[in-house]
């Protein structure tokens, strides 16, 4: 029954290999391994969340207005100080950044 939900439709069964999508992963992998150092976060594991959110797409928007790759809140993306969240850079940035506080906030005094 599950299977049968997910895989009713092709938005879930997507080519992540094909040609468009690995030039789309080529054009950002340098922004996700440069904030995934600095904000000491796995990058991979970032660009997996990234592809979870918007298949990596700049120009994605939710309908509560998350916008972008990582698909960023317009407010959080102020609150973080990155930049103009509508660009790719900085939304990257912000995801991730966000991702770090998250996890220090949460998972902080965790061994």
């Amino acid at each position: 029954m599950i299977l049968t939900r997910f895989f009713r439709s092709e938005k879930y069964v997507k080519a992540s290999v094909s040609e468009s999508e690995r030039k789309k992963f080529i054009a950002l992998v340098q922004y996700f391994q440069r904030y995934g150092d600095k904000y000491d976060v796995d990058w991979l594991l970032m660009v997996a969340q990234g592809c979870q959110e918007s298949q990596l797409n700049q120009a994605a928007k939710s309908k509560v207005g998350a916008i972008g790759v990582m698909q960023v809140m317009p407010a959080t993306g102020k609150e973080l100080g990155v930049g103009n969240i509508a660009e790719v850079e900085p939304n990257i940035n912000a995801g991730i950044k966000y991702m770090r506080w998250m996890i220090d906030q949460y998972y902080g005094k965790d061994p």
